[in-house]
């Protein structure tokens, strides 16, 4: 289906992480450098609706976790005038602690999650630390919670949520990680989530070390470039240079909050 009108996009930031650029490659790096992360939700906006793309992460988990939250994911939505009861549809394009929290925030939201991610988070998998790790039992329960409260449609694969957005399952980082395509005046913007954190995982083709399936997160690669075609259309899930190379929302919000449906302004 064809959207109304084109969408717009918003990157939000709402916390960073000091990361070293050996931890960013799962072949390591031999420059040894500081290549920090932010963090970040996404709003698309348009034709009657407002979606969110992940949800953040709040509470013990950024304190234990070591990362730092500059802004509540509340107050963040707020700074653009957003509040969270006019979100009506979220998306968890994988269900890591610092993509899928604060889901109480969103009460008329209607929310998307992978089948396979929510089978893998709720699997005899989740025994071992290292790989539930990057999960909040809170955060996996809320899921449930709301697909008891009709509230979570889980997806087998590729599915069209609204006319102009599509999900599409790309696995790789996470068995379930999928990617949000929508239509905005530029073309189609692929929102990745975590499929590659970095534009260098993806352009270098050096995957992020956190990953269950290497040969998948390679296919993944290829098909996000099958659907937009070029690196300018894709934005990855925690690189600083997203607000860098996207014009700001204001002069205010210069390095929190950047439209996507622009063209950038730095080439990728």
């Amino acid at each position: 289906m064809i959207p109304t009108s084109p969408y717009r996009v918003l990157a939000l930031k709402y916390g960073s992480f000091d990361r070293d650029s050996r931890q960013n490659f799962l072949d390591g790096d031999g420059e040894h450098r500081d290549m920090p992360m932010d963090f970040f939700t996404w709003v698309v906006l348009g034709n009657g609706h407002t979606i969110m793309v992940d949800t953040g992460y709040a509470g013990s988990p950024s304190t234990d976790r070591g990362r730092r939250v500059s802004r509540e994911v509340e107050a963040t939505l707020s700074t653009v005038g957003i509040a969270p009861e006019d979100v009506d549809h979220v998306v968890i394009t994988h269900l890591h602690f610092d993509h899928a929290g604060n889901n109480g925030l969103f009460p008329n939201a209607t929310y998307h999650l992978q089948r396979t991610e929510m089978e893998f988070a709720t699997s005899p998998a989740m025994r071992h630390p290292q790989v539930s790790l990057p999960y909040v039992v809170d955060d996996v329960a809320a899921m449930i919670d709301l697909l008891f409260a009709g509230r979570l449609d889980l997806h087998d694969g590729d599915a069209e949520i609204l006319p102009g957005i599509r999900l599409v399952r790309l696995g790789g980082h996470s068995p379930g990680s999928q990617m949000v395509l929508v239509q905005t005046e530029r073309g189609t913007v692929a929102l990745i989530g975590d499929v590659a954190h970095y534009y260098a995982n993806i352009e270098q083709r050096r995957p992020f070390p956190t990953l269950v399936d290497v040969p998948g997160t390679y296919s993944a690669y290829e098909r996000i470039l099958d659907e937009v075609n070029d690196l300018e259309h894709v934005i990855p899930g925690h690189d600083p240079l997203v607000l860098e190379r996207y014009p700001a929302v204001s002069d205010e919000l210069a390095g929190w909050a950047a439209w996507l449906h622009i063209p950038p302004t730095g080439t990728p």
